[in-house]
C-alpha cells in the first residue's frame, strides 16, 4: 500500500492507488515473471518538452521488447 503525504500526485485505478510521484509503485502493481500487460508512466516538470518524454517513453518500450520479450507496444502522451 502506498500511503501519500497531504496533495501528493498520484495515480489511482477503480481499485485504489498505483503509484505516487515520490514513491513509486505501489507493490500489487510491480512487475514480476507472470506479467502480461504493464504501463509506462512518466511524470514531467514545467519546462520538458513533448519530444523529450516521447524519446524516453519510446526507449522504455525499445527496452522491454527487447529484455522482457514485449509485444505490440503503443503509448501516448497525456497532458494535464
Amino acid at each position: 500500500m502506498v500511503r501519500c503525504k497531504e496533495r501528493e500526485i498520484v495515480l489511482r485505478d477503480q481499485e485504489g492507488t498505483v503509484c505516487s510521484l515520490f514513491q513509486g509503485p505501489d507493490f500489487k502493481t510491480k512487475v514480476n515473471p507472470s506479467t502480461k500487460n504493464i504501463v509506462v508512466y512518466v511524470f514531467t516538470a514545467p519546462g520538458v518538452q513533448e519530444e523529450q518524454v516521447s524519446n524516453g517513453i519510446q526507449l522504455a518500450l525499445e527496452i522491454l521488447g527487447k529484455f522482457g520479450n514485449g509485444k505490440d507496444p503503443w503509448w501516448k502522451v497525456f497532458k494535464a
